[in-house]
């Protein structure tokens, strides 16, 4: 019990997974059974045998259960967690909110080789995490209340089998946003000739699927949520897509429409109210406010170098946005977070960790 209380390097058991498990490291002096550290533990005594190196690493890839067989973190289907996708491993970590200690590792994908998982998200019900990747069509559903496996969802006519052709499968997912009721899903191909999905989440099927996007990125929903708003990473302009797919047009976000790089506008959020858009554009250094209804840009709000990623939090009605490249602003530091207060629009930077992108509230 002491032990899943963890320290400043998180617990030394995960359960379920020995492979992340360090204990195992430290145990193990067997090339075939996985990692070995230093210190051999225990320490300063005749190293564990073959046989209770596989017993310790059994035990937990079971669950690492007690004598009574409670599962550590798995008795409250409502713990608050917070996601994180680890790219090199294709891995999504699984923290408890509370204890910030790392809780489970849930390897994700369908491939032998690197998936590349890149952007997550929790339905707005809290029932269910979703996961698309930069190497894989395809968007896995997990259950949130126990971070089981549901089902993978095709995000080409390929991947869903509709088609016999390998020219209609795209790559470089990158970044989606799900509906308020928890029903849709809209995921965004990150090429020259970028391509838009949107998936049935309760049905697990490709509803849509097109492509001609310039370097579409960033994705939002307007407040009905039958419009998407499609960033242009290089550019100066924004799509407007409706949910059906049966029109778009550009919209610029500075002097006409340009395919060159300029502002990039990177990613995109709607606004409490519902009015406005604030777009990050990591060209220019800046946050621009884009009013929906009038189609023109109300304010242009500095930020650190290379804004990325933008939240909103509702506790102090505030946008904080990931600026990944500046140098500048703190002393030593490489990345600050810009915050953005949501009335007045004035910003300021605040230290974090290094090279900051992907955050939430």
């Amino acid at each position: 019990t002491d032990m899943f209380k963890g320290s400043n390097t998180g617990s030394p058991v995960i359960p379920y997974n020995s492979k992340f498990s360090s204990l195992c490291y430290y145990i193990n002096t067997y090339a075939d059974l996985g990692l070995q550290n230093k210190p051999t533990m225990p320490l300063n005594r005749q190293p564990l045998s073959r046989e209770q190196v596989q017993l310790i690493k059994t035990w937990i890839d079971e669950g690492a259960p007690d004598r009574n067989g409670k599962v550590m973190w798995a008795d409250n289907p409502g713990l608050k967690k917070l996601y994180a996708v680890n790219q090199g491993c294709d891995v999504v970590t699984v923290f408890d909110s509370e204890t910030q200690l790392p809780i489970r590792y849930i390897q994700v994908g369908t491939k032998d080789g690197m998936d590349t998982p890149h952007h997550l998200r929790v339905s707005p019900d809290g029932k269910y995490w979703y996961v698309i990747f930069i190497n894989n069509n395809v968007m896995q559903k997990y259950r949130c209340s126990d971070d089981a496996f549901v089902g993978n969802i095709p995000l080409t006519p390929y991947a869903a089998g509709t088609s016999a052709s390998p020219e209609d499968d795209a790559a470089d997912w990158n970044t989606f946003v799900i509906s308020p009721d928890s029903r849709f899903a809209y995921c965004i191909s990150w090429t020259q000739n970028g391509k838009v999905s949107a998936v049935d989440l309760d049905k697990m099927k490709l509803l849509h699927y097109t492509g001609g996007f310039h370097y579409s990125h960033g994705v939002a929903l307007n407040a009905a949520a039958d419009k998407l708003y499609i960033t242009a990473q290089t550019g100066n302009f924004i799509t407007e897509l409706d949910t059906g797919f049966t029109g778009d047009q550009l919209l610029s976000l500075s002097n006409g429409i340009n395919y060159s790089s300029s502002l990039d506008p990177h990613d995109i959020i709607l606004s409490p109210n519902g009015e406005n858009f604030l777009i990050t554009c990591q060209g220019s250094n800046e946050v621009r406010v884009f009013n929906i209804a009038g189609k023109t840009v109300s304010h242009i709000i500095p930020t650190g170098v290379y804004p990325q990623e933008i939240v909103y939090s509702r506790s102090t009605d505030e946008y904080f946005v990931t600026c990944t490249s500046d140098t500048v602003s703190v002393a030593g530091a490489r990345g600050v977070v810009t915050r953005i207060k949501a009335g007045s629009y004035s910003s300021s930077n605040i230290k974090c960790g290094y090279q900051p992108h992907g955050l939430a509230a």
